[in-house]
């Protein structure tokens, strides 16, 4: 729509002849209509699943919580976070499109992770512990995301930026099934 706007007004002048005036509408019409094509049918790839359904599962996702991270890396439980914010539309990408799809959803129960949101859309205190974890674990910004299995989890696998599925299944596939033995580690 921007820019069709930015056709028009350019190109668009009263004193023009009428053909020239028509030519240029087309023109402008074109753009909107290929923008919402890609913006509504090509793009829509992206947010849903082969099987037509749209991307993301029941995703039970915990309140950042120091406390209780430290908890569950005592009980030796594998703990997904995701560093994130409301404002950030990369982070909701790989929520929606990743962490929510199913495969990644059925992964995260098979091997007992506990998916916790560190949600950085609002300052206070609890977005200074999170931001502290952040640049502890080697980040600067989001979208960032580290799994922690529970037999090593001074040793986060840690993904910066957009993340693919595969990317995040292979290294979930890494963590033992609930109450097994980690098969690998990297």
């Amino acid at each position: 729509v921007g820019l069709a706007c930015w056709q028009w007004g350019r190109y668009a002048k009263l004193g023009q002849p009428l053909p020239r005036r028509l030519a240029t509408a087309v023109v402008t019409l074109a753009i909107v209509l290929v923008g919402a094509r890609f913006s509504f049918v090509e793009f829509r790839g992206f947010f849903v699943t082969p099987e037509g359904g749209v991307a993301h599962g029941d995703l039970a996702w915990e309140e950042f919580d120091p406390v209780a991270l430290q908890a569950y890396h005592d009980e030796g439980r594998p703990v997904m976070v995701d560093f994130t914010a409301e404002w950030c539309a990369n982070c909701k990408l790989n929520e929606k499109v990743v962490y929510e799809s199913a495969p990644i959803v059925d992964l995260l129960e098979k091997k007992g992770v506990v998916p916790i949101k560190a949600d950085m859309t609002h300052s206070g205190p609890e977005t200074d512990a999170i931001d502290r974890l952040l640049r502890e674990l080697g980040g600067s910004a989001i979208p960032f995301m580290a799994i922690f299995s529970g037999s090593d989890w001074r040793r986060p696998h840690t993904f910066y930026d957009i993340v693919t599925r595969d990317q995040v299944a292979e290294v979930l596939e890494l963590l033992p099934d609930a109450g097994g033995e980690l098969l690998g580690a990297r």
